[in-house]
């Protein structure tokens, strides 16, 4: 037997559509259609899965896994060890937990005798449009693995679309869906065409992979952590200005947003909430009122980011509004009455607003069990690197499907090896986000997919050999290399395993150096920045510098200093030192420099030694005498001394003075978010080899 289902897999709520009877319907998980994608990880580290994950992740927080959607694709992000507040034994990637998620699925459908073990389960899954193809990929390779056929693997709007068009709706239709789920925020234009096989044609799509009901949350808790400060003086900001110890502070946020999630949906409903929560903290219970008003002020940012991207999307396709002849609100947050307000403002048209939390899922079924083919394009752009051509020892990326391609494409380019008689080449394939302007090439802003070495092509002078770069790119979102020999005919063609690491690329400095890295660990660089740090960390040993000749440590500091890693050259040691970088506290770095200086001076085997700052705060006035007395002893015992402020916090005239100076500039560098940190490694380092 078979049977046909759609899963919307989503950041806060997984949804399954089935026929019963003849007629859609929703897969019950206790009492409710909707399964939350949470996995606790128990003591014997067994794992549950859903409203009982919840319920026991009250008690232990840290044995909680939520929103793992955001990092699906991410092969790099590995629980605990990427989340520093998680803390069991067993790691699991993003794909893991999807899997897990969707084993209770299956299970659920066996246990209400839907179908039996044996049966064949047809799936089509959603996936936000704004999905890199690694990230499609991951997805369905969770599907695969608890043993689903998964026959398609669709954006969420357009499964939204194909739920509303079941109903009734005209030819040429133009129909804009906003889908505001947990994690991410998607738009797109479609337009329904009877007389195309696949009826459903994108006409743009835009969003923000990292806007949602979560962020919502983050900020909604952080005004309650505002009112308690105010009632009782305790800051739960930050652990330890708190004075609790961290398996009590982990139980009061996760208490804090258990009841900030339940106020915004009764906020949804009403004008006003009380929130009550008993014994929040030993001896104090805390109790306020929430105005939907005071709510929607907490929220203005993110309503301006949810604008802005709706604006974005309009100028950039050119689109009148008046061609738009329907909108449609999909997602959970679509409930806060605010965003349907600011959707109707923007089109002077009232959306409609049907299930929200189901519609996904039933037009997902309706694609499933009607053999629906739905057209899609490329929402990132797909290249390789390549030497820049005024500059041979850095790189850039180069587009060869560009964004908005009809999906399925194929496209190619021709290159020339790099240098005279080049025995291999190495094409490294990396993805470019929408969010990156098309001129902006800069390679470490892009997502690394695979490398395919080539040596079977005729060698000579760069003038002569041609190597022609073919991309297939199918609905599968199944990426196809074939690289060619003009010369000769010679290929060779891939299908790239997203899951393996990124090579060294053509700019690995080949010199020797010692380098010791001084990581800010204060409060503000919790949570995301602290796993961007990481992230460029590994990036730096793995893609820049020689660990067979060099020599790398890190130290952290707050308002003191902790050796996270002596020099050494075992870069899978220093990677999985970083887990133990642990945030909280102010900004005071005299102590690390100190360190530094010790270490790098009782160790002396290098020419090059280099201590490296990074910072995304100022340094505490009671410090700054300390840090430069610390700074003037490295500067002076020939060392060179780099400091990286992030952010707009930072003190900059303080970093230019205690950095070194390097042909007439100061070795101080500025980027505006961690995303760019590994860019400015890799030119700190070919400023440190050109020396």
């Amino acid at each position: 037997m078979e049977i046909n289902i759609g899963i919307d897999l989503g950041t806060t709520n997984t949804v399954v559509c089935y026929s019963r009877r003849g007629r859609p319907d929703y897969l019950d998980f206790g009492n409710s259609s909707l399964l939350p994608s949470a996995v606790y990880v128990k003591e014997d580290n067994t794992t549950v899965v859903g409203d009982m994950a919840i319920r026991m992740g009250h008690n232990n927080p840290q044995r909680l896994i939520r929103s793992s959607k955001t990092h699906m694709g991410d092969m790099d992000f590995i629980y605990p060890d990427s989340a520093p507040k998680l803390s069991f034994s067993k790691k699991f990637t993003p794909t893991d937990i999807a899997e897990l998620i969707l084993t209770e699925v299956k299970q659920t459908l066996i246990d209400e005798e839907i179908c039996d073990e044996d049966d064949t389960i047809n799936a089509v899954i959603t996936v936000p449009a704004y999905f890199a193809s690694s990230q499609i990929s991951e997805t369905q390779e969770a599907g695969k693995r608890v043993g689903f056929n998964i026959k398609d693997i669709i954006a969420e709007p357009t499964a939204a679309a194909i739920a509303y068009v079941r109903n009734q709706i005209k030819n040429k239709t133009r129909i804009f869906v906003v889908d505001f789920g947990g994690g991410t925020f998607d738009i797109t234009l479609l337009e329904y065409d009877e007389s195309l096989r696949d009826k459903y044609l994108p006409v743009a799509s835009g969003g923000d992979n990292h806007l949602g009901g979560d962020d919502i949350d983050d900020v909604f808790v952080k005004m309650l952590m505002e009112r308690v400060k105010d009632d009782c003086g305790v800051d739960l900001s930050d652990m330890r200005k708190s004075g609790l110890s961290r398996d009590a502070y982990l139980k009061v946020i996760a208490n804090l947003y258990s009841h900030a999630k339940e106020a915004k949906h009764k906020l949804s409903e009403k004008t006003e909430y009380k929130i009550d929560i008993l014994e929040l903290l030993p001896n104090y219970s805390f109790s306020t009122v929430i105005t939907r008003k005071q709510f929607n002020k907490c929220c203005d940012g993110i309503y301006r980011k949810v604008l802005d991207c709706i604006s974005e999307l309009l100028n950039e396709g050119n689109i009148d509004i008046r061609s738009i002849d329907d909108i449609i609100l999909v997602g959970g947050s679509c409930y806060i009455p605010m965003i349907g307000d600011m959707v109707e403002e923007v089109f002077h048209k009232k959306p409609k607003i049907s299930d929200l939390s189901n519609v996904v899922a039933l037009g997902a079924y309706i694609s499933a069990s009607e053999g629906i083919s739905v057209a899609e394009k490329t929402a990132y752009d797909l290249g390789i690197e390549v030497l820049k051509k005024d500059n041979y020892t850095e790189t850039e990326f180069n587009t060869i499907i560009p964004r908005g391609s009809r999906v399925p494409c194929s496209f190619s380019n021709n290159y020339a090896p790099a240098t005279d008689n080049q025995k291999e080449i190495k094409v490294n394939v990396y993805e470019r986000s929408a969010k990156i302007l098309p001129d902006d090439n800069n390679i470490d802003k892009c997502n690394f997919i695979g490398s395919i070495p080539f040596n079977d092509f005729q060698s000579g002078k760069t003038t002569d050999t041609i190597i022609n770069v073919k991309f297939e790119f199918d609905k599968s979102r199944i990426l196809r290399v074939k690289l060619t020999d003009v010369r000769t005919g010679s290929t060779k063609t891939k299908v790239l395993d997203k899951k393996k690491h990124k090579i060294a690329p053509q700019n690995l400095s080949p010199e020797p150096m010692d380098i010791f890295l001084l990581i800010d660990s204060s409060g503000s660089m919790e949570g995301s920045k602290i796993n961007s740090v990481r992230k460029a960390i590994k990036l730096l040993l793995t893609d820049m510098i020689d660990m067979n000749i060099s020599r790398v440590g890190i130290i952290s500091f707050d308002e003191t200093h902790k050796v996270i890693s002596k020099l050494t050259s075992d870069k899978e040691y220093i990677i999985n030192k970083t887990k133990e970088i642990i945030t909280g506290g102010g900004t005071c770095p005299s102590s690390g420099f100190e360190e530094a200086y010790k270490q790098l001076k009782a160790t002396r085997t290098q020419k090059k030694q280099a201590v490296i700052m990074l910072t995304d705060g100022v340094v505490f006035s009671c410090d700054k005498l300390l840090t430069k007395n610390a700074c003037k002893k490295i500067k002076d015992s020939g060392m060179r001394l780099i400091t990286i402020g992030a952010g707009a916090d930072i003190n900059k005239d303080f970093l230019e003075e205690i950095a070194s100076e390097n042909n007439g500039r100061k070795d101080m560098y500025t980027i505006s978010n961690m995303e760019q940190l590994a860019s400015t490694f890799r030119q700190i380092i070919n400023s440190l080899r050109k020396l």
